[in-house]
């Protein structure tokens, strides 16, 4: 009964096999702030929402890695190493009661170069965008190309 469990686990919100291992980039480095908690991903003001990210393989797909951890309970973000000059995949999921939505992109990162993932438009839809930072500033949206899933368990690829 518990494996049946954890695959309809699977199944529902699909499963990240894969562990994140950011030293495997050496130094061909970006950042990625990724939101913690609710408050700037919330949907209709009452749901819950997470920011997830993932690397893909040179075949130009990948899997989540899941919603990263922050050190303290009151951090508003916290700042992943993702590898530069590969295609990295950004996505959210909010959930309302039995209803959900996701959005989700991908994009290239470049050397050095600090991303941010925020909320877009008004809060009443799925809508991500992503920002590159400079000195603490938002200095320009980065557009983030389109992904699709497949096979099974939601393997996300590159259209």
């Amino acid at each position: 009964m518990k494996k049946l469990g954890m695959i309809a686990c699977c199944v529902l919100v699909g499963c990240s096999t894969t562990s994140y291992n950011p030293q495997e980039y050496g130094s061909n480095i970006a950042s990625l702030v990724i939101p913690m908690g609710n408050n700037s991903f919330k949907l209709f003001n009452s749901s819950t929402a997470h920011v997830q990210f993932g690397v893909a393989g040179d075949d130009g797909c990948g899997d989540y890695f899941g919603a990263p951890k922050a050190e303290t309970e009151d951090a508003t973000s916290v700042d992943v190493v993702i590898p530069a000059d590969r295609v990295v995949f950004v996505g959210f999921r909010a959930t309302l009661n039995e209803w959900s939505c996701e959005a989700a992109g991908h994009f290239i990162p470049s050397k050095g170069k600090t991303y941010k993932a925020v909320s877009a438009g008004d809060g009443r839809g799925c809508q991500l965008a992503l920002v590159e930072v400079e000195g603490g500033q938002e200095i320009r949206p980065i557009v983030l190309g389109p992904i699709k899933k497949k096979g099974f368990y939601s393997k996300l690829c590159m259209e």
